[in-house]
């Protein structure tokens, strides 16, 4: 999905609705002031038609999203994704530039994110609390590198997740917290892969 430009989504903008979609392209899209998520990586669906995480090996980059609730947000054990290059500025009612539940692998590379207000945090690790049973987990084997993080409201959250990665992140001109590690997270600051 390329090229695209949404306006004033309702719910999450770019979409992979949970049916396993996998070796996806997302890029070159401009999405302004959604209610949800620029970009979303799975799905809980409705009632009827139940869905859950999406495949692995989707790549989301050079896509700038303005004004959204969230970013991007991956969730319910979609593996494998790379998020790259994006350019994410956050808006009053932003909550999270990229937030990451249970997303096995995924690796933030390179990401521009700025803006937004007290609440926001350019970059959110949690736990995924799934939906019907299905996608519940934490954060497992995310790896940050290069993202740069400048006059944001805050930087980068970490409230649960294990084998977690952080090298050469730029966070800067930032007006609340910097970095906030919940108690008894570990995080590896090494630059080996």
């Amino acid at each position: 999905m390329a090229d695209n430009t949404i306006v004033g989504s309702h719910l999450d903008a770019i979409d992979l609705h949970g049916e396993g979609e996998y070796l996806n392209e997302i890029r070159d899209n401009t999405v302004i002031g959604g209610q949800r998520a620029g970009i979303a990586l799975g799905n809980s669906g409705g009632s009827k038609n139940k869905h859950d995480a999406s495949g692995p090996g989707n790549w989301v980059y050079s896509n700038n999203l303005i004004g959204n609730r969230q970013g991007i947000l991956v969730i319910l054990g979609t593996p494998d994704t790379l998020i790259e290059d994006n350019k994410i500025t956050a808006g009053e009612d932003s909550k999270a530039g990229i937030e990451i539940r249970n997303a096995p692998g995924t690796t933030l590379l390179g990401n521009h994110i700025t803006g937004g207000t007290d609440g926001f945090w350019s970059i959110r690790l949690r736990d995924d609390r799934g939906t019907d049973g299905r996608g519940k987990g934490i954060p497992t084997g995310i790896r940050m590198e290069s993202n740069v993080i400048r006059q944001a409201a805050n930087g980068i959250r970490i409230d649960d997740g294990e084998k977690l990665t952080m090298v050469k992140n730029v966070v800067d001109g930032i007006d609340g917290s910097e970095l906030k590690v919940a108690d008894g997270i570990e995080v590896s600051r090494s630059a080996q892969r």
